[in-house]
């Protein structure tokens, strides 16, 4: 089964016109205000939530859309941010308990899928039986986003943040090789 996962990097611009499957298709973080028609919006900044929720203003939101949050997000929200629970709760949402998503793969149980939002939109793709997933605008260097304004008080493009989350995610690729799942980053 393949999966596709849209990320917000620089180069998801070159890829307005993607022949994907929506109801297997998961937009990280930002990606969302480009590729909306997707079954999934997978997030772990709820600040990155508010902003894009801001930008989404006034535009329909797919109803069957679900959010790939942690289980806190449930109970926190409305402290975190008041401001945007009117929009959390228009969605549908599936979760993971934190660090504990490890707990829920079907291999990897060493690997950090909770450390980057792509990681923990590949491990969905897994637990919904993917065996390829095709990632674009996982850009992992250079400085920004697809789109300006996605960015907050904890945004990091530094080298060592992107050389970092490379050897990361070179590593789950490898531990999803051996379980004959094929992650491409285009």
């Amino acid at each position: 089964m393949h999966w596709t996962i849209f990320c917000p990097g620089p180069s998801l611009r070159e890829w307005e016109a993607v022949d994907y499957d929506p109801k297997r298709s998961i937009a990280v973080n930002g990606a969302i205000l480009q590729f909306s028609d997707v079954a999934y919006w997978a997030m772990l900044d709820y600040e990155v939530f508010g902003l894009c929720a801001q930008q989404m203003a006034g535009r329909a939101i797919k109803r069957n859309l679900k959010l790939w949050v942690p289980e806190n997000w449930l109970t926190h929200m409305h402290k975190w941010a008041p401001e945007v629970l009117p929009v959390f709760k228009l969605f549908g949402c599936e979760t993971f308990p934190g660090q504990d998503l490890r707990g829920m793969m079907p291999f990897g149980q060493a690997c950090n899928w909770h450390i980057y939002t792509t990681f923990s939109a590949m491990a969905l793709a897994i637990l919904k039986g993917a065996k390829k997933i095709k990632i674009y605008g996982a850009d992992m260097s250079g400085v920004g986003y697809f789109k300006n304004s996605l960015e907050n008080a904890r945004t990091n493009h530094k080298n060592s943040r992107w050389e970092g989350e490379r050897r990361l995610f070179e590593l789950l690729v490898n531990e999803c090789k051996k379980h004959n799942v094929e992650i491409a980053r285009l």
